[in-house]
């Protein structure tokens, strides 16, 4: 069905580059849910493919509106780029080569007019990996249930996917220039969210993630690795996951300093905590998980083991084999 007029503006944002080989299928996903957004707008990172006519095609026949830049911007910028054109009361983000299953839209926004309550707010959803046919690939864990607040997204891994998020306008407004030096747009926004908002995390997946190869994880899990290097690869993975990698601490270093005077009483305390973990030496640093009431007990334990095999590693020596 059309957006009805009681229904606040949605738009749809798609970043492209060289995408012509699904590109189709993932509009015309679009275009067929329960709830057809109001705009879907599409900002190309200079493409050399056929993009660009197909992006025309869908103009002609959909209303589909497109901005082509002038040089290329990267997936961050890009994205920044797409966001901040866009008119709707509440934004979702799509990527150019997946298929959202049809009530992917009317979902999302049903649990973020529910949360938001007049606050900067943004939700987030599961998904079903597939392959480049859409077969459906062996599934990871899933979420048992929905998960929000502020530790739920700035301790939990895998729940805040670019292509899944939807942001109310009031997060929209808020957000500053999204860092592009190492940061990924859809942590950094969820993160955001969580710590001068709401965040909630749908456990269902309500799209089809496709891997193939021209997909970044795709072609790291192509890579073929020697067995020392495989183990090195472990090892740097535990070193930076008994909470979280350099990257997550520069987001929260970020939001720390530009959101400061609109942090939440309980985000500004775990960020103060989690900075000062970061600097903290190694019985403190078991002693903060030790005592960190998110994780079980066996998750608690899993994480100083880690620590206590990769404390004596230098980092540096990790990353000059990886």
């Amino acid at each position: 069905m059309h957006n009805p007029n009681n229904l606040p503006k949605v738009s749809v944002v798609i970043t492209t580059y060289n995408g012509e080989k699904y590109l189709r299928e993932q509009l015309d996903s679009i275009y067929n849910q329960t709830l057809i957004p109001n705009e879907v707008l599409v900002v190309d990172d200079v493409s050399t493919d056929g993009t660009l006519l197909i992006l025309e095609d869908y103009h002609q026949k959909k209303g589909l509106k497109y901005l082509i830049n002038d040089k290329q911007l990267g997936v961050n910028k890009n994205f920044e780029k797409a966001i901040k054109n866009s008119t709707g009361n509440y934004v979702a983000l799509c990527d150019q080569d997946d298929v959202w299953l049809p009530n992917k839209i009317e979902v999302s926004l049903s649990k973020l007019r529910e949360i938001e309550n007049n606050m900067p707010a943004c939700v987030s959803s599961q998904c079903i990996n597939v392959d480049k046919n859409l077969n459906v690939l062996t599934q990871p864990a899933k979420l048992k249930k929905d998960t929000f607040g502020c530790k739920a997204t700035l301790f939990l891994k895998g729940v805040s996917q670019g292509c899944s998020l939807m942001l109310n306008r009031k997060l929209v407004d808020a957000i500053q220039n999204i860092p592009s030096n190492g940061v990924m747009y859809d942590f950094y926004i969820s993160a955001v969210a969580a710590c001068i908002g709401e965040k909630y995390n749908i456990s269902k997946p309500l799209m089809y993630y496709r891997h193939h190869e021209s997909n970044v994880i795709a072609r790291e899990r192509k890579r073929k690795k020697s067995f020392f290097k495989k183990i090195l690869n472990r090892l740097n993975i535990w070193k930076n996951s008994t909470l979280f990698d350099s990257n997550r601490f520069s987001i929260f270093k970020i939001i720390n300093t530009q959101y400061s005077d609109r942090l939440t009483k309980e985000s500004k305390e775990i960020l103060h905590d989690l900075l000062k973990y970061q600097n903290d030496n190694t019985i403190n640093k078991i002693r903060y998980i030790w005592n960190e009431d998110f994780y079980n007990k066996k998750t608690r334990f899993e994480k100083i083991l880690q620590l206590l095999l990769t404390f004596w590693i230098p980092q540096g020596i990790l990353e000059a084999h990886m």
